[in-house]
């Protein structure tokens, strides 16, 4: 399944888009998955991975390289609710709805699974991913003070009730 939008499209991610999620990872987060994390992911039978890639021309068929990752976001389905574990959006291709985008196709999916509820963690100092997740219904449920073991810094427990 994909969805197209005007610079970029919605794919499920798989295993050729190894490498680019990768170095999205070291390049977004303080403690990344490594590339064995990430394919842990992408084998993992409950994980949905989607990914952002680039839109060449007008229609699906000149879409630009499947490997060049601007963006993905992953999520593991737990019985009746959903679990994020990263979302990211490379550098350059910020402020063009890819998070959006991406959290969309999420909930389009959960509600076919019969998911209403997704969960996630967020630094309490990731003031632009709080503002991109209260936009589109993500709500604050709690705090977990000295969770990221490299700073020491609160984690924001937030829930979406699709």
């Amino acid at each position: 399944m994909s969805r197209q939008h005007s610079s970029f499209t919605i794919v499920d991610a798989d295993l050729s888009m190894a490498d680019s999620i990768t170095a999205l990872e070291m390049a977004c987060f303080f403690l990344p998955l490594s590339k064995r994390g990430v394919l842990r992911e992408l084998r993992h039978s409950k994980t949905v991975f989607l990914a952002a890639v680039p839109v060449c021309g007008l229609n699906e068929s000149e879409r630009g390289t499947p490997t060049d990752v601007l963006g993905y976001l992953f999520y593991r389905q737990i019985t009746d609710f959903a679990d994020v574990g990263n979302l990211a959006v490379r550098e350059d291709a910020r402020q063009l709805g890819i998070g959006t985008a991406l959290l969309a196709e999420m909930r389009q999916r959960c509600l076919g699974e019969g998911i209403r509820v997704v969960q996630l963690e967020v630094r309490e100092t990731n003031l632009a991913a709080r503002a991109l997740y209260r936009s589109v219904g993500f709500v604050e449920v709690g705090r977990r003070p000295r969770y990221y073991l490299d700073t020491g810094e609160t984690a924001i427990l937030m829930d979406w009730t699709l």
